[in-house]
């Protein structure tokens, strides 16, 4: 039995405008590829055209249907060399006349297994694809999944696949580079699923889409990039996928165990749709929106987080939002914080967990101590302090994209996870999950991080702690009361299993 499966990547510079030049470069680098014992071939998103066309008319001459003759070309590849291809380009739809960002699977058999229609697609000239289309296909190894370049950007569709069975999911596509991005956003989609993500890159310019630079890359599910490729002229990505003892893509009990823990009966809020609503503050009755500076506070293992903040608190501002980490605080302790967030004018949360119960202790400048226990299912209404409306969590929930999405729709400026540690992937988490339209901060004693809602499609954005110091970082509600979702998502997949009948009595 064969240990791995080989495949090989189109690192395509794509010639626009011209489709015959590049179907006859991606069939000489497809042939490369299966004489080097690839089994599964791909080639990059809009690998036949090119990518800018400004209209529908623009990009007329060049549509074709999914059994026309370059479709055909690539199914007869596909048999002949007995491989699976996965290729794409634009579609005309033979009923409708639409046309579609599309791409097509084709099997050893000659015949096409499944097809995929962008939803992010180019408003300019493409259709957006159904939320509800089956872009998963069994192949000898395991399913594979379809997805198209930005369709990786928000976290759902990547989630969707997931949950139709997909072990190595296969993303086309067209994507310059910036610092990490978007080979971060591939890499959190493996490591949030437990997926394999292989994405086939492009190389070359058309106008001032410069993508020399643009990497392909093969990411394994704990979010590792295992290949990254890229070169100026056309060229192979080759890789490998371990196979288990029964010839499957290794490490699916990974995506089966992070599947298991979600907690679908509470997120039916996922579905809702806020598109039309232009001032979420004044909809859902937020605090008004305003900026206001948070200090995480990391005091180090075994340093007790009321004598770190005591030791700092010089260096505080009034109306400043103070987070310090989990930790068993006692009724003494619970005093000295209610004295000092009265006296000193600041906000202040902390957290104690005993007997599996975790409760979060708000504390508003002399106010009442307000109390916020965990649920059972980590998934609370959030709770207000101040300006901010705050959802509380544990860092192990934020591997699962839903709960955080519904406590934004359902205004959340934060969530906030107060741990004892700080593990190894919760900055990169943090970093990256605020695409769900929320900030996310992890506080605990030997590191803290917090990501902020991205600046158009840039990630990254935030600060980091380690232990013994702490950093101050502005929340601005303003900015992250403009939230933005992607709704074009089979909600249903997504909410499957969630029907208790608790949940309706």
């Amino acid at each position: 039995m064969a240990r791995a499966v080989k495949i090989g990547a189109i690192h395509l510079a794509v010639e626009y405008g011209e489709p015959e030049v590049n179907r006859k470069n991606i069939l000489d680098l497809a042939h490369k590829a299966a004489d080097l014992g690839c089994k599964i071939i791909v080639s990059p998103e809009m690998g036949l055209t090119g990518y800018r066309f400004h209209d529908r008319k623009a990009i007329a001459r060049i549509v074709e249907p999914d059994d026309g003759p370059i479709a055909s070309s690539f199914k007869d590849f596909a048999k002949d060399r007995q491989v699976y291809f996965i290729t794409a380009f634009a579609e005309r739809d033979r009923a409708t006349g639409m046309f579609y960002n599309a791409v097509f699977a084709f099997g050893p058999e000659g015949t096409l297994l499944c097809k995929y229609r962008k939803i992010n697609a180019e408003s300019r000239w493409a259709c957006p694809g159904p939320p509800g289309q089956n872009n998963v296909f069994d192949s000898p190894w395991g399913k594979i999944g379809l997805l198209i370049c930005s369709d990786s950007y928000h976290s759902l569709p990547s989630r969707v696949s997931a949950l139709k069975g997909a072990q190595l999911l296969v993303l086309p596509a067209n994507w310059p580079p910036s610092n990490n991005f978007p080979a971060n956003i591939w890499r959190m989609r493996a490591l949030e699923n437990g997926l394999w993500y292989l994405a086939c890159n492009r190389t070359g310019a058309e106008e001032k889409f410069k993508c020399q630079e643009s990497i392909s890359h093969l990411i394994n599910p704990m979010g590792e990039e295992l290949v990254a490729h890229k070169s100026e002229d056309s060229s192979l990505m080759l890789a490998e996928i371990p196979l288990d003892d029964k010839g499957q893509f290794a490490f699916g009990n990974l995506r089966e165990e992070i599947l298991a823990r979600r907690k679908p009966w509470t997120y039916h809020r996922i579905y809702a749709n806020l598109l039309f609503f232009r001032n979420i503050t004044d909809t859902l009755e937020l605090p008004k929106a305003t900026a206001i500076d948070a200090q995480f506070l990391v005091p180090g293992k075994w340093v007790p987080p009321v004598e770190f903040l005591e030791d700092r608190l010089d260096t505080f501002f009034v109306e400043n939002l103070v987070v310090l980490p989990l930790y068993p605080y006692s009724q003494d302790d619970l005093m000295r914080l209610e004295k000092i967030s009265k006296e000193r004018k600041l906000y202040l949360i902390c957290a104690s967990e005993e007997d599996g119960v975790r409760t979060h202790y708000l504390m508003d400048r002399g106010q009442e101590l307000k109390k916020v226990p965990l649920s059972q299912d980590c998934f609370n209404d959030p709770a207000i302090l101040g300006p901010l409306v705050i959802y509380f969590t544990k860092a192990s929930e934020l591997i699962h994209p839903e709960p955080v999405l519904c406590a934004a729709k359902k205004g959340a400026d934060l969530a906030l996870a107060l741990e004892e540690s700080f593990g190894p992937n919760d900055r990169f988490i943090a970093t990256l999950r605020p695409i769900e339209q929320l900030a996310v901060g992890i506080c605990a004693h030997d590191g803290a991080a917090l990501g902020l809602i991205p600046e158009g499609h840039v990630t990254g954005r935030g600060a980091y702690a380690k232990g013994g110091s702490s950093f101050t970082y502005t929340l601005d509600t303003r900015i992250l009361r403009d939230k933005h979702f992607l709704d074009r998502v089979d909600f249903e997949e997504i909410l499957k299993g969630g029907g208790r009948e608790e949940d309706y009595l």
